[in-house]
């Protein structure tokens, strides 16, 4: 009875570390995926650098093959009515709100969202969320956190990393954040 016991006991271990392999291996594979996503774009931003910047001196290969540090921002926007991924090559501040001409990512349709409702800016080579004073505020949840969202004050800010999520009114943004030098950070 007891040796009946220690098997089925040996088994449901085997089959619980069974199942943490596959878990880790779903997650390895999403990064990959993500990785791969990321150095596809990169590479498209540096043929386009590349055609428009002549090559000073062919003797600088150096210079010429590592060129300047690009942070490349995947937002994966939610909401009701979209489902859309933006890559946002961040040499220039990106704003969002809903008034059309102004916003870098104009969000229509959406009474809660102001005209001019938030910022995503590269400073000291991090991500920030800046508020800009908007009504109903922006919404801020870090990946490590598995509460519910706390709002920015009005013009305060988040520093963000890749798997944070960020609410402008009832559209969902989450961000991956993919460093030239780094990769995905």
């Amino acid at each position: 009875m007891e040796l009946v016991i220690i098997v089925l006991l040996l088994v449901a271990a085997l089959f619980a570390l069974l199942l943490l392999a596959i878990s880790m291996l779903k997650k390895n594979s999403k990064r990959k995926k993500e990785l791969k996503y990321f150095t596809d774009a990169y590479l498209r931003i540096l043929k386009v650098d590349a055609l428009d910047r002549a090559i000073v001196s062919p003797n600088d290969a150096l210079a010429a093959n590592t060129g300047p540090r690009k942070i490349l921002v995947r937002v994966h926007e939610t909401s009701e009515l979209t489902d859309k991924v933006h890559l946002l090559d961040m040499e220039q501040p990106w704003t969002i709100g809903r008034k059309p001409g102004e916003n870098t990512l104009c969000i229509r349709g959406d009474n809660t969202v102001s005209s001019l409702h938030c910022r995503l800016m590269v400073s000291n080579e991090r991500l920030f969320l800046v508020d800009l004073g908007s009504k109903n505020r922006t919404y801020y949840q870090p990946a490590k956190s598995k509460k519910k969202a706390w709002y920015l004050p009005q013009k305060g800010y988040a520093a963000l990393t890749t798997g944070d999520k960020f609410y402008v009114g009832y559209t969902c943004f989450e961000v991956a954040i993919f460093d030239s030098n780094y990769g995905i950070v």
